[in-house]
């Protein structure tokens, strides 16, 4: 079953940094990836990520340049040309971008866009919003930085370092309500500290174990084995 996740890249796009838009495309940065909606409907139709060129599926900032689709990650800039990205070092490092300060669904806003009378709000870690509406599809993975797995029932479970824990069903990933949001577990010998409770699965015996300080990109996979 752990070869389920380590055979398709799941990725989190809650956490949205920056925004653009070109005629009825928006286009999102995210720490999962680049995302194109459609609008005025706020369909997502595209989610690009390691798979399509990018060199992380971390994105910082989008912008559009003479109708050409720019993406700045922590070290180069990627160009979008026939549905994949193409990347190039960056010129210097990656400047951070203060915004001003607002919440929204109890998550910090970090850019906004006012686009043909629609509203769209970006924000980190509850997704990106349209006219008040949440347009960042549901069933993602719980964290783009994995530090447990394990299989319980016919069903994976995973631990995020920051994310807490959601398990994989037939629509997708779901998060559960623990007490804890940090798993910094990691197996793998005597002194490693015992793994966080789980309230649904502690005593039946749900074997965790350790999938290192790495995103669930297959190309990273090392910490998997």
């Amino acid at each position: 079953m752990i070869a389920i996740l380590l055979a398709a890249l799941w990725t989190s796009t809650a956490h949205v940094e920056s925004v653009a838009a070109i005629g009825a495309t928006l286009w999102a940065a995210t720490a999962g990836g680049v995302e194109e909606y459609a609008l005025p409907a706020g369909t997502r139709t595209s989610l690009y990520t390691t798979e399509q060129g990018l060199d992380s599926n971390a994105a910082h900032r989008v912008w559009v340049d003479d109708g050409v689709v720019r993406v700045r990650t922590e070290k180069s800039v990627c160009v979008l040309r026939q549905g994949r990205f193409a990347c190039s070092a960056a010129a210097g490092p990656l400047q951070a971008v203060l915004a001003v300060v607002g919440r929204l669904h109890g998550a910090r806003e970090t850019a906004g866009l006012t686009i043909g009378g629609q509203t769209i709000v970006a924000t980190a870690g509850a997704g990106l919003w349209l006219d008040g509406r949440r347009i960042t599809p549901g069933g993602q993975i719980c964290a783009n930085h994995v530090e447990a797995l394990a299989e319980f029932k016919g069903r994976l479970w995973v631990g995020g370092f920051d994310g807490g824990l959601c398990v994989l069903e037939d629509s997708g990933f779901r998060t559960v309500s623990t007490a804890f949001r940090m798993i910094p577990f990691r197996a793998g010998g005597s002194s490693s500290p015992r793994p966080p409770r789980c309230t649904s699965c502690a005593s039946t015996g749900a074997t965790w174990s350790a999938a290192g300080a790495t995103r669930p990109d297959r190309r990273r996979s090392k910490g998997w084995q």
